[in-house]
């Protein structure tokens, strides 16, 4: 039942309130991890990450214990509001601070976050303070309206950060699953049969290099390391390809059911192709490996236990040697997996199905919010 402001604005740049001083504008310092090594301590660091609140890592030195608005330079522009507390920002960060009482750090934040969703950056025109300073505006209004729509945008936020935390523990209650049923897959308590994945693979390959000259703003899917989450495929930031037919990159070409596994970065880490993105049709890069199982395991429990802490030291264990992480088609070939009879697995699949139609529910609930939360700052802001 939020009730939309009626408020009389004045624009002010960024650049403005910063010649006014009631504002400063900056970028962090330069902050590596062998620093955070030799000064370990529990003070979060910022970076050019947009997700995860751009958490970098944990620090023994701090640079801030204020309100800041702080944003990612080579990370799309994202912002976030930081409350009070001991933090420090990386070089690719840019930072906000306010100087005056006739402006609160949040309804600061708001303001920017909803020209942000309006904006474009990437790494080639990116979110310097020198940039956005000459771009951004902030409505300038008494404190009173400021704080009616912190309150309200911040209201909308609670049930927002609420049903996401719920989400994140249906994946946690289907991994717990896993290891009810199954065990300890490395204990293999229950004497199931143990094979190379090479006894059950129909069909392998991976992504070819050189993809960048077909990327367009429609098409089909390209799937990449980062749309490979919890044993599943997501459309999270999916960009789109249009091969030409004659490109070898055309062999690449996913299907319903496929393995999709981590051959690079981030290791190992497993998803399965469904029948939407399959329809919508869909290729790999030479990061992923694909492959096709026959129907004595299902895929989806095959991605479960490979990144179950069994799968995970497998892949550890045969990357050891190697300078960077990279795997052959042999040594996923030798991964070892322990093979429940096949109704075992369809129970836990069900689980899986059963579990993920309450996270679509709460997807929606989610949605749903979003539309709401840039309903109302279009309202005050727009």
């Amino acid at each position: 039942n939020l009730q939309p402001l009626k408020i009389d604005m004045k624009l002010v740049l960024l650049e403005e309130l910063e010649n006014e001083g009631l504002i400063t504008l900056g970028r962090g310092d330069i902050i590596s991890k062998d620093d955070m090594m030799r000064n370990p301590g529990d003070y979060p660091v910022y970076s050019s990450s947009a997700t995860e609140n751009g958490e970098f890592g944990r620090y023994g030195k701090y640079m801030f214990e204020d309100e800041r608005v702080t944003w990612s330079i080579d990370g799309g522009g994202r912002l976030f509001y930081r409350k009070k507390h001991r933090y420090s920002v990386t070089n690719v960060c840019g930072w906000l601070k306010v100087n005056t009482d006739a402006l609160i750090t949040k309804y600061v934040y708001y303001c920017l976050y909803f020209q942000w969703l309006h904006k474009k950056f990437d790494y080639t025109y990116k979110a310097h303070p020198s940039v956005i300073k000459k771009i951004y505006e902030i409505p300038l209004i008494t404190i009173e309206e400021q704080n009616a729509i912190v309150y309200y945008l911040d209201k909308i936020n609670e049930a927002i950060e609420i049903n996401t935390s719920i989400f994140a523990s249906f994946d946690e209650l289907i991994k717990s699953r896993f290891v009810e049923m199954f065990g300890n897959p490395i204990l293999n308590s229950s004497s199931w049969t143990v094979a190379e994945l090479s006894k059950y693979i129909t069909f392998i390959t991976s992504g070819s290099r050189g993809w960048a000259k077909y990327f367009t703003d429609d098409g089909e899917f390209f799937i990449t390391i980062k749309n490979v989450k919890n044993c599943q495929i997501t459309f999270d930031d999916i960009q789109y390809i249009v091969p030409p037919d004659n490109s070898e990159a055309k062999r690449t070409k996913v299907k319903e059911g496929d393995l999709l596994i981590s051959i690079t970065a981030d290791l190992g880490r497993t998803g399965v192709v469904t029948s939407e993105i399959a329809e919508h049709g869909a290729y790999i890069n030479q990061h992923l490996t694909c492959i096709r199982l026959d129907s004595r395991i299902r895929p989806l429990y095959a991605a479960y236990y490979l990144e179950s802490e069994a799968g995970k030291e497998q892949f550890r264990s045969k990357n050891q040697n190697g300078v960077k992480a990279g795997l052959n088609f042999d040594a996923i070939k030798s991964l070892k997996i322990i093979v429940p009879p096949i109704e075992v697995q369809d129970k836990f699949l069900f689980f899986v199905e059963q579990t993920n139609k309450l996270k679509s529910s709460i997807l929606k609930e989610i949605s749903s919010y979003n539309e709401l939360l840039e309903k109302k700052m279009n309202e005050y802001f727009g």
